[in-house]
């Protein structure tokens, strides 16, 4: 059996940050001694025991799924995605999950009715960290109502039909958005 874990042949180099990532380029070596330089690694600032440094919400209610319509930069262009983000200094995968949902769609969710959808490596080639996926039912209209971001257009409600449609015709390719849409099968029936 072949050892695949890379030997890393000098210190990784910082290379840029920001308040929620440092980006770093290591130097490694193959198992057969090939060098592969600047192999690009994202390491969040903040994440918790498990490695999770961001949560996504999958809302349903009244058998719908609530998605945003969000801008995407560095693709130049939209998607409907769960809500969702970093997790904040302190906080648990739940609170933040709560707290992004309250943000993001203005709708607020008991904590009794989050459901926990499980643990998954968003970019584990690149980003040194996972998320964590959540379902929230029974969620209320916030008298807050919703604080937008950088990129986000509409909150807006879903029936499974017009999902099935939507992943069809590639309106939805974020890999949160779907697996936790594969994952909450059973919360629509």
């Amino acid at each position: 059996i072949i050892n695949m874990k890379p030997n890393y042949l000098k210190p990784r180099k910082l290379v840029g940050e920001n308040r929620y990532f440092s980006i770093f380029y290591d130097f490694l070596e193959d198992h057969n001694c090939n060098p592969i330089e600047d192999y690009i690694v994202i390491q969040p600032k903040i994440k918790t025991k498990d490695g999770v440094y961001a949560v996504a919400v999958l809302p349903i209610r009244n058998g719908q799924v609530g998605l945003l319509s969000i801008f995407r930069h560095p693709l130049e262009e939209k998607s409907w995605e769960v809500p969702g983000g970093f997790i904040e200094d302190g906080e648990s995968d739940q609170f933040s999950a709560l707290r992004e949902l309250r943000e993001e769609s203005g709708f607020l969710c008991e904590p009794k009715n989050l459901h926990d959808l499980g643990i998954v490596s968003t970019s584990p080639s690149t980003i040194a960290a996972k998320a964590h996926l959540f379902i929230a039912t029974s969620c209320k209209p916030s008298a807050d109502g919703r604080t937008p971001e950088l990129g986000h257009d509409r909150f807006q409600w879903f029936s499974k039909q017009d999902i099935n449609i939507m992943i069809a015709e590639g309106k939805i390719q974020e890999v949160c958005t779907l697996i936790a849409l594969y994952r909450a099968e059973n919360f629509f029936n």
